[in-house]
């Protein structure tokens, strides 16, 4: 048994089916034999079908940090973000006196933070709609 690894392109979240063979030959140009009729080569009785389900998962938060000033927040994502994404478009920041657009900085693929006005004695809520 000689184990095959098959890499794929990216792929989006559903079932794929897979089909290999029947023409794939050992060493000695014998093509597969999957169903064991000494048969070798038929179609689809030599092919292997199998199916295979991707669910690509959106990004989640993985650590959320304010900084002892209150003035920031960094927000780390367990992938990359799409440049332009995280933006005071996707973030909802609701201080004392109502919503306040922070100035967010791309630190990494996956870290940012998110500066907010400074007020004494008040605090933010952020929310990632």
């Amino acid at each position: 048994m000689v184990p095959v690894a098959i890499n794929l392109p990216p792929l989006t979240s559903g079932s794929y089916q897979v089909t290999l063979g029947p023409n794939i030959t050992d060493t000695k140009g014998n093509a597969m034999n999957q169903n064991n009729n000494n048969v070798n080569g038929e179609v689809p009785g030599d092919q292997l079908i199998f199916t295979i389900t991707a669910f690509i998962s959106g990004p989640r938060v993985l650590i959320e940090m304010n900084a002892s000033d209150a003035t920031s927040f960094t927000v780390t994502f367990d992938k990359a973000i799409a440049g332009g994404t995280f933006n005071n478009g996707t973030i909802a920041i609701v201080g004392p006196n109502g919503p306040v657009a922070g100035t967010i900085t791309q630190v990494n693929s996956t870290t940012f933070t998110v500066g907010v006005p400074a007020i004494i004695d008040f605090q933010y809520n952020a929310q990632l709609p």
